[in-house]
């Protein structure tokens, strides 16, 4: 079990969140990032400091259809490709999620 980090837009802050289960890592574009889990919500996140950062979720079950590990992983990825996804985007995003906001307003 870990904490991750959670922008949470009302506050304009980043927030620590208690008890997620780490379920795997997967590196992708030269980055580590892992997938957690905790009531009924997928999380990938990545390092941000000593913490790890959300940076994508997506619930459990979808009408009847529940997802496994393996296919949220997938659909990060796929998520991630096709919105142009850069390197310096994700810093951004992890360092000043505001600005993020702003420049690319994803």
């Amino acid at each position: 079990m870990t904490e991750l980090l959670r922008f949470i837009p009302e506050e304009m802050k980043w927030k620590k969140f208690k008890d997620y289960e780490i379920v795997q890592n997967l590196r992708f574009m030269n980055h580590e990032f892992y997938l957690l889990y905790k009531d009924g919500v997928y999380f990938v996140g990545t390092n941000k400091g000593n913490d790890i950062a959300s940076v994508y979720l997506k619930k459990e079950k979808d009408g009847d259809y529940k997802y496994f590990p393996g296919e949220i992983a997938a659909m990060f990825r796929k998520e991630y490709m096709k919105n142009g996804i850069t390197s310096e985007m994700l810093d951004l995003f992890l360092e000043d999620p505001q600005e993020y906001k702003k420049k690319y307003k994803k």
